[in-house]
């Protein structure tokens, strides 16, 4: 009966999602020179269709931020899960690029980074949510699927990098951290062929 197509449907759902997860543990990259701006642009304009003029998106960009090495599909997938989350959250999404130099942060010992925030006004994750933000299946919303901030830091690690979540006193801040420069881009590729 109705139970029993509803145990079907959750096993199907259960599958897929374990598939998904999967399909992206291991993502195989297509590295090539990529420049962030245009995926921003791409991921923004989707999100323009997908939520209209309800969120004010302010670009706070820093000129001299170089190409990396990276999968470009890959990258624009991780931003629209982000920005998709920030105007999910806020009426106000903040976008702010910087090239890091000495960050500490990394495990590949790599100091010269690309960091993105995007910051947003909404009303910020639950406490009891933070520590497990980045594993699969955890969700704020009642419509969520848990799996993009999961596949987003899943996606930066393929790349060197590293995602990160911090509270802000009105609404949140998730940063990227892409390594470039001094052969980062000569190991990625040694590491895809």
């Amino acid at each position: 009966g109705e139970l029993e197509t509803l145990a079907r449907l959750i096993m199907r759902e259960s599958d897929r999602i374990d598939e998904l997860i999967r399909k992206f543990g291991q993502p195989e990259l297509q590295q090539k020179e990529t420049h962030l701006y245009p995926l921003l642009d791409e991921a923004l304009e989707l999100l323009r269709v997908e939520f209209g003029g309800s969120v004010e998106v302010n670009r706070d960009y820093d000129p001299s931020i170089p190409s990396v090495m990276a999968d470009g599909s890959a990258l624009r997938q991780l931003m629209l899960n982000l920005l998709r989350n920030a105007c999910q959250a806020g009426t106000t999404v903040r976008l702010k690029t910087r090239v890091e130099y000495g960050n500490a942060l990394l495990q590949s010992g790599q100091a010269s980074v690309i960091r993105l925030d995007v910051i947003d006004n909404g009303n910020g994750v639950p406490e009891s949510l933070r520590s497990l933000l980045f594993l699969p299946l955890v969700t704020g919303r009642r419509d969520g699927t848990g799996l993009g901030l999961s596949l987003s830091q899943q996606i930066a690690s393929a790349h060197g990098g590293l995602l990160t979540f911090e509270p802000q006193e009105q609404g949140s801040r998730f940063s990227l951290y892409l390594p470039f420069g001094n052969g980062v881009g000569d190991e990625i590729r040694e590491n895809a062929a």
